[in-house]
């Protein structure tokens, strides 16, 4: 298991998140603080309501109009996005941080074919011409394993299955060598084979390009398969953190034991393989 490096590549303090309403302002983020480091893979795990989404996007400046940051740091390779934000996430968001999002085809433009949509992110971030940027893009659709990348370049969203869906986005993701990839949920739509296969993608990506990924899931068993680390969050605050393996064999709060609980199927002892897959037994 590779070693964190000393000097976190994003550091997020104190960050807080409030619903706005004509009435009043409602916390649902609360003082959350966390490291992740160049190469690692974390997850931020919790129930349906926790706060994890609203966390991962509060870091490209994502948040939903009626949602706001109210108060926190985040640092990413030194740099404050929180201070002049905006110029600041322009800079960041799909460059050097990228996102997957859950559900891939509200996230693709329905009218445009998918190729042009990659094509765009390329240019915007990279300095390659037009045929630099198609070859780099059909080379990626080869990487995430799609069998015909040119007929997928030239195809539309809605003309793609949820598997090839996904492929694309992790593609459109990977474009343009982020540093950091954050995946939100990113097998929820798709069936148990196909969830496997992209979760193997993953993994397999961010081991070869040495990226961070921050793994945004409800699901213990893909928490298993691509993170190293984990974060616990419930209630917007995060409850419990440490080692993945180390977490889930022995659950220290109430809503790991849960989540632990809460798992359809039992690895066997065997079964389990890095970064953080185990054997689970039931807690106390």
């Amino acid at each position: 298991m590779k070693q964190a490096s000393s000097r976190p590549l994003l550091q997020v303090n104190d960050l807080c998140i409030e619903i706005l309403s004509p009435a009043a302002c409602f916390p649902i983020v609360r003082n959350v603080s966390f490291a992740l480091h160049p190469e690692r893979s974390t997850a931020l795990v919790g129930p349906s309501g926790s706060g994890k989404t609203l966390t991962a996007l509060a870091l490209l400046g994502l948040l939903p109009k009626d949602v706001s940051l109210a108060a926190g740091e985040i640092w990413f390779a030194e740099r404050n996005l929180c201070v002049d934000p905006g110029k600041a996430l322009r800079s960041v968001r799909g460059r050097e941080i990228s996102i997957i999002f859950q559900d891939p085809q509200p996230a693709l433009n329905p009218v445009f074919r998918v190729g042009d949509q990659i094509f765009d992110v390329v240019k915007t971030h990279l300095s390659l011409n037009s045929t630099q940027a198609k070859e780099r893009i059909l080379a990626l659709f080869e990487r995430t394993g799609l069998a015909d990348p040119a007929q997928v370049y030239m195809s539309y969203p809605h003309q793609l299955s949820g598997g090839i869906a996904q492929r694309v986005m992790i593609a459109m993701a990977l474009s343009c060598g982020p540093k950091l990839l954050i995946a939100d949920e990113p097998t929820t739509a798709l069936d148990v084979v196909t969830q496997m296969q992209i979760l193997s993608l993953l993994r397999k990506l961010q081991q070869e390009q040495k990226i961070a990924m921050l793994v945004i899931s409800h699901d213990l068993q893909v928490v298993q398969m691509l993170a190293e680390s984990l974060l616990v969050m419930e209630n917007g605050q995060i409850v419990e953190s440490g080692n993945t393996a180390d977490l889930l064999r022995n659950p220290q709060n109430q809503c790991t034991r849960r989540l632990v609980d809460s798992m359809l199927a039992i690895p066997t002892e065997g079964s389990a393989t890095e970064p953080g897959q185990v054997a689970i037994a039931a807690p106390a």
